[in-house]
């Protein structure tokens, strides 16, 4: 079963090996060990012998204040941190560089007491973010680094000199030469993106091309027929006798047993054409492009309607008016003559 130590301060873990009169000595990492050791073991029943490490003597939380643009604060040089790292023969390599430029540092906090500044951080481990140390430094008024310490194991004070130090440093450095100090981002800082739709980067297929397991497909039907006429016994028999021997002949069109599908539904059905069925049919008929040709043969056709015999053919298929006129006239008194007869 995971544990939450590694969210767990330094005191905290200090104070849980005490109840169990565990070992007090060692780093952060070494004292979350140490406790779930215990735990996995019951305790071992047995009792250690207490030890203190090096703290540093550092002021009250209350005095302590997030560092931004109006923080008071030395004329902080890289020179100091490149002398500090000489006294253990080490330099700041990529990966302090790397914590403060990806935002490990959760934040800086700064306090002034006997003209020292105290800086405390908190920086998360770079291979667990779960687990954060928390970092000390002290710094006199000249801008000299005169003491720090990290919950890592490499972090021994007063003199630490691991990555999540260096990180600090070069974070002091950065403030010290701008004003600006990169931490990680709060939850109100972050742009809020849960209100906005997903880009779908998919692409549709057919339904006949779709993965179906076994089991899911023998509970769905995909016969388009209506219930009642599907699994019909005896279908091959009930077919012949009501289209092929059916007393008329076997010319009685298959469509008249079925009622007329909707044209109009083929338009707004889903279709992989490369044309729509409107365009398609306009196309096939020669109405959506006339040609030039075809322009002049029509025009021909139609042009001189009094001497034109097209016109007068269709002239005299259509009712004249003037005799619609007087029949409908004649009509009329037909029925008042009928009535008044009565």
């Amino acid at each position: 079963m995971a544990s939450n130590y590694g969210s767990w301060s330094l005191p905290q873990l200090k104070e849980e090996l005490k109840k169990r009169k565990a070992k007090l000595s060692g780093r952060k990492r070494e004292l979350i060990e140490r406790l779930e050791a215990y735990d996995r073991n019951q305790d071992f029943g047995g009792q250690e012998d207490l030890g203190e490490d090096f703290s540093m003597s550092l002021p009250e939380l209350s005095k302590y204040k997030d560092m931004n643009t109006e923080t008071e604060f030395v004329d902080f040089k890289m020179g100091a941190v490149e002398t500090y790292l000489e006294q253990m023969d080490k330099s700041l390599d990529c990966d302090a560089s790397n914590l403060y430029k990806e935002k490990f540092l959760k934040y800086i906090r700064v306090a002034t007491e006997n003209n020292i500044f105290y800086v405390k951080s908190e920086c998360r481990a770079q291979m667990k973010k779960s687990v954060t140390y928390n970092v000390d430094v002290s710094i006199d008024c000249d801008g000299s680094i005169s003491e720090s310490q990290c919950e890592c194991a490499a972090g021994m004070g007063p003199n630490a000199h691991c990555k999540h130090v260096c990180c600090v440093l070069i974070a002091l450095y950065y403030f010290s030469s701008n004003g600006e100090i990169v931490t990680e981002e709060t939850c109100t800082q972050r742009l809020q993106t849960f209100h906005k739709s997903k880009r779908f980067k998919g692409s549709p297929i057919k339904a006949c091309d779709l993965s179906v397991s076994a089991v899911r497909a023998s509970n769905v039907n995909f016969n388009p027929r209506p219930r009642a006429s599907q699994n019909t016994s005896n279908y091959q028999d009930y077919f012949r006798n009501i289209c092929l021997n059916h007393k008329y002949g076997s010319t009685l069109p298959i469509v008249q047993l079925y009622p007329p599908a909707n044209i109009y539904g083929v338009v707004t059905d889903h279709d992989y054409f490369e044309f729509h069925p409107e365009d398609k049919w306009l196309s096939e008929n020669c109405i959506s492009t006339i040609t030039d040709e075809e322009i002049s043969k029509i025009e021909s056709f139609t042009s001189g309607q009094a001497k034109n015999p097209r016109w007068k053919e269709r002239d005299a298929n259509d009712c004249n008016p003037h005799l619609l006129e007087e029949f409908v006239k004649l009509q009329k008194e037909q029925i008042s003559k009928n009535w008044l007869d009565q």
